[in-house]
């Protein structure tokens, strides 16, 4: 299902700087509820929206990347409910 989907993108493009729900590059912008929604990433949109379009060092997922990197819509989607049940859980 979508959760498998979810997991396995977040797995393949997203663990290597967000392993656990951390931060690698940034250790004050984990993806733990607290710090999503003190930085305005609290919402299923909100997230999709800056995995569309990125923000400093991370990548965007669409527009003019690759088409081997790029995700559709429904990926965000996923990805960003993954990320925010993967945060109230606490991972």
């Amino acid at each position: 299902g979508d959760d498998l989907m979810a997991r396995s993108i977040f797995e393949a493009k997203c663990a290597a700087c967000h392993a656990g729900g951390g931060n690698v590059l940034s250790p004050s912008k984990t993806l733990q509820l607290s710090p999503l929604e003190k930085n305005g990433y609290g919402t299923e949109e909100a997230i999709v929206s800056l995995l569309r379009n990125g923000k400093g060092r991370m990548p965007a997922y669409q527009g003019s990347i690759p088409k081997v990197s790029r995700l559709t819509d429904e990926e965000l989607a996923a990805v960003a409910e993954f990320v925010l049940k993967q945060a109230a859980a606490v991972w």
